[in-house]
């Protein structure tokens, strides 16, 4: 053999022995792989399986404990009616004494005196007997009717907190009184919107039931005015039809409450809404400050009305559903002149579509 062939058959043996390296490193890794897949299976299996069962010891105790109660309250009515039966059985027991005194009256004076005075106090005791029997009675009806109450309290919810309590009362009326106090006038920040006469917008109720991601804002006369944008992330962007004007809101929390942040078309923080504590309830405010409470008058038919905390009774925007001219439905949106109506309209829309729960807390 020539030099250049042994050279050739070394490569070709070690190019070999290399791809058999490579295919067995490869199928090492698909091992790996396959194990750490099952490995992840078998372990949220167990996960489940572990959920499903506290799931199902939780609903086994509930209802031992419900039925425990059941059958207290069965045994109690029981003993009820035996000892009311005894009682009563007792009491007629004692009544035919007199009588057979009475039949046994001897002609005698001294039997007379002494069966008289026999007969006066089995009368007496009798009475005794029956008052004996009212006194028991009371106090077993007093016994069940606690019994009852005390079941009743269980398993029927309390009344809230603010409702129940005057102090939590009179707390939230003066937590009122301090936000009316930092108030202030209501913001401005699409000034193009500013209008000198009332502002009325109408939306498909299809686009907000059917959560499409961007829909038209129009005006009564079905004219594009502006456009809703429904981003991931629960952002609503809106923008007017010459995407010169811009407004975004966006759900988060805070300490566990609803909030809504709103920001400029820069991105910049304008304000927020929020649900306040103490049964304030949802306020918009400008930067930290608050400057409009929002209320809910007809959830069903998505009715939110806005008023500034300066003046509360008077309503400077509304929304509502209503039947459109095709029969089909639409959400209608009014604001009063000299106000910002977008920035009403993209709270509108903000609540409904981003925080639905805030509706529900805004109910007058």
């Amino acid at each position: 053999m020539t030099t250049t062939s042994i050279i050739t058959i070394t490569i070709t043996f070690i190019i070999i022995i290399i791809i058999i390296i490579i295919i067995i490193h490869v199928i090492i890794i698909i091992i790996i792989i396959i194990i750490i897949i099952i490995t992840i299976v078998i372990i949220l299996v167990i996960i489940l399986v572990v959920i499903v069962t506290i799931i199902i010891i939780i609903l086994v105790i509930i209802l031992v404990v419900i039925v425990t109660i059941i059958i207290i309250i069965i045994i109690l009515v029981i003993i009820l009616v035996v000892v009311v039966t005894i009682i009563i059985e007792n009491a007629c027991a004692k009544r035919p004494q007199a009588a057979e005194l009475h039949a046994l009256r001897p002609a005698d004076p001294s039997e007379v005196m002494s069966l008289a005075f026999m007969e006066s106090y089995v009368r007496s005791e009798r009475s005794m007997s029956f008052g004996s029997v009212f006194l028991d009675i009371a106090i077993i009806v007093l016994v069940v009717f606690l019994i009852f109450t005390c079941c009743n309290a269980i398993f029927k919810p309390s009344p809230t907190r603010a409702q129940s309590d005057p102090f939590l009362v009179e707390k939230s009326g003066a937590a009122a009184e301090l936000l009316t106090s930092r108030a202030v006038p209501l913001p401005v920040l699409c000034s193009e919107f500013v209008m000198s006469s009332e502002a009325r917008f109408t939306i498909d109720m299809a686009h907000i039931t059917n959560a499409v991601q961007s829909f038209p804002i129009n005006l009564p006369t079905g004219k594009k005015i502006l456009e809703a944008t429904v981003q991931q992330g629960g952002i609503i962007s809106i923008t007017d039809v010459q995407q010169t004007n811009h407004m975004m809101l966006r759900a988060s929390a805070a300490g566990g409450r609803k909030l809504l942040t709103i920001m400029d078309g820069s991105g910049a923080y304008f304000g927020k809404v929020s649900v306040e504590p103490e049964g304030i309830g949802v306020i918009l405010h400008h930067k930290q400050s608050p400057c409009c409470q929002i209320k809910t008058t007809d959830l069903s038919s998505f009715c939110m009305e806005f008023s500034t905390l300066a003046d509360r009774r008077s309503v400077i925007a509304r929304s509502i559903k209503r039947e459109d001219k095709r029969g089909g439905e639409e959400l209608r949106i009014q604001v009063s002149p000299q106000h910002d109506a977008v920035l009403m309209l993209g709270c509108v829309l903000g609540i409904i579509l981003l925080e639905p729960e805030m509706m529900k807390m805004a109910i007058a």
